[in-house]
């Protein structure tokens, strides 16, 4: 038989191929920027012929925390959070909400303001050591805390910089993550009440307790910053 043309070959094998998994980021927070997203992003790289299926990350850290269905989606990023209800396997567009300031960077300016207040030697040139400081020693505490009851939980760790020892880290281990639990707009568990209120006041009167319950059930918090002990 006739050889096909390397063209045609690679055409085939295209063909053959299964589909492209393409996973969509957090920060899409409509369906319509999601198509946009897909038409003016990711189509374009694609090989002529190919195939790809689309899948919000939401979904996707919600089934690898065990989740199914129904369930609450949370991504602390860098400077931001965003929570995604998920309900009947769908995303709830409408329901997603983003914290501004809630985020990675604002623990590690919490960590050198209070370093810097205590006057242990640390200045602003050393936010990238205190971020270190953050991610090595912090822990969310299993009930809220203050200045005075925080050093009750875990006693205070030695620090070292350039091999010398600087001063004790104590109390602040479990302030600086408290941030995330203030009363107020950048509390994260009201977020995350606040979604799930949008969420199910889209279902009948009757089934909303049953629905909120549900999403309640499986919350999957993602990012860097949920990997602090106690957060999740």
């Amino acid at each position: 038989a006739r050889a096909a043309p390397p063209a045609e070959l690679g055409r085939t094998r295209i063909l053959k191929c299964p589909p492209f998994l393409v996973c969509e980021p957090f920060n899409i927070l409509s369906e319509d920027e999601a198509n946009v997203w897909r038409d003016s992003f990711i189509k374009p790289q694609l090989p002529a012929g190919a195939r790809c299926l689309f899948c919000p990350q939401p979904m996707l850290a919600l089934l690898a925390h065990g989740g199914h269905a129904d369930g609450v989606a949370v991504n602390i990023g860098q400077r931001e959070t965003v929570v995604v209800p998920i309900l009947n396997g769908k995303i709830v567009w409408t329901a997603i909400l983003t914290g501004e300031g809630m985020g990675a960077s604002t623990l590690t300016q919490v960590m050198l303001e209070m370093l810097v207040t205590r006057n242990v030697g640390v200045n602003s040139d050393m936010l990238t050591w205190c971020r270190d400081l953050k991610e090595a020693h912090c822990a969310v505490a299993p009930e809220r805390v203050d200045a005075e009851a925080a050093s009750g939980f875990a006693p205070a760790v030695e620090v070292r910089r350039n091999g010398r020892l600087c001063f004790q880290l104590g109390l602040e281990r479990f302030l600086v993550p408290e941030v995330f639990f203030r009363p107020g707009p950048a509390c994260l568990p009201r977020l995350v009440l606040q979604a799930v209120d949008k969420a199910v006041s889209t279902c009948p009167a009757e089934r909303r307790p049953e629905v909120a319950a549900r999403l309640l059930s499986a919350v999957a918090v993602v990012g860097g910053t949920a990997e602090i002990p106690g957060l999740r």
